[in-house]
């Protein structure tokens, strides 16, 4: 597991079961929607399940860095589990999700002050001084072209952070295990084949985590810098 430091807030399953169940939402996402928003693993009766989904992020806060003058976007939101903790420590938020619904819902309970939008076309290019991507470009049908749009909307030095999972054989059981092979399919690319990508679309690396575990782990989560 990551290791003890700066932590993420977290929201507690009250929360997030209102904003499911929030009057005006109901019926506008689907279960298989909700699951690519990982909001099973946030509600899973195994506290193991619980914990690792908001480990991960514990990891990516700390790889962040984050400032008070700096302008961040969290490309595939989801939830907005997240969105809390960037919009306490940064000046400017954007939060992008092509079904923004449910992290909308979050930021009016917290009272957030976020930009949202379904795609990055409106945000200034050189604009953002980090763009986290939380296991979402494994979902792209053209992972490299959003590279290059993020590189695009990055400032000179701006970073990335990807996650994804390793589609290795423990993570295919873990999927099993927590209930995901019943609303979708394994995806189109794994986090090696994306690190590829992005390595080839204008980002240096900076620095590779895998998780939860050093050997066979279930995610990688990459931080990188924008090459020009």
């Amino acid at each position: 597991m990551a290791k003890s430091g700066k932590k993420i807030k977290r929201i507690s399953r009250d929360i997030i079961k209102r904003v499911i169940n929030a009057p005006h939402l109901q019926s506008s996402i689907t279960e298989a929607q909700q699951a690519e928003m990982a909001i099973p693993s946030y509600l899973n009766k195994n506290p193991f399940i619980r914990a690792l989904f908001w480990k991960r992020y514990d990891v990516i806060y700390r790889m962040a860095n984050l400032n008070t003058n700096m302008s961040v976007c969290e490309f595939g939101c989801g939830i907005g589990v997240f969105l809390p903790t960037l919009a306490a420590d940064v000046e400017r938020l954007y939060a992008v999700d092509i079904y923004p619904q449910y992290a909308q819902e979050m930021a009016r309970i917290h009272n957030l002050k976020i930009e949202f939008s379904n795609d990055l076309l409106g945000i200034a290019d050189g604009s953002l001084d980090l763009i986290i991507a939380c296991e979402v470009m494994e979902h792209l049908e053209d992972p490299g072209a959003y590279a290059r749009l993020f590189a695009r909307k990055l400032k000179t030095g701006g970073r990335l952070i990807m996650s994804g999972p390793t589609e290795s054989r423990i993570y295919k059981l873990g999927r099993i295990l927590a209930g995901y092979h019943k609303y979708h399919d394994y995806h189109p690319h794994n986090v090696y084949q994306l690190h590829t990508i992005v390595a080839n679309n204008g980002f240096r690396t900076i620095r590779k985590e895998p998780f939860p575990f050093k050997i066979s782990p279930l995610y990688m989560i990459n931080l990188y810098s924008i090459c020009f």
